[in-house]
């Protein structure tokens, strides 16, 4: 994850996974199917979560429909070829310009403790 310093600068806007071409890719969490499909050489599927979040899979064989509300889990599509190293690139933004480390999702907030803090 490497965003630019202005929105219009090129950047890595999320992270890539490498599971192997052919794996079900699954939403990370509920939300709307806002596009499946074709965009510009690749298959991408993004959703809209309820909290303010989109979530952007690519390349992805879409499993799912524009207009489908889906729980979390939902296989949304299959890994195809065509990323660096056959990878899912993993895009996350809030309000349609912000990209946020999607890792944030899975690996959830550290906590900060004073240093001299006993161990829980």
């Amino acid at each position: 994850f490497d965003p630019p310093e202005f929105r219009w600068l090129s950047g890595h806007r999320g992270v890539d996974v490498c599971p192997g071409v052919g794996t079900q890719i699954r939403s990370p969490r509920a939300g709307v199917v806002v596009y499946a499909g074709k965009l510009a050489d690749r298959n991408v599927v993004s959703v809209r979560h309820s909290d303010g979040l989109s979530s952007t899979f690519e390349p992805v064989a879409p499993a799912v429909k524009r207009g489908a509300n889906i729980p979390a889990g939902t296989v949304v599509g299959t890994l195809e070829e065509g990323h660096d190293n056959d990878c899912l690139h993993w895009g996350v933004k809030v309000n349609r310009d912000l990209y946020l480390n999607p890792l944030g999702l899975l690996l959830g907030n550290p906590v900060l403790k004073p240093w001299d803090a006993p161990a829980s």
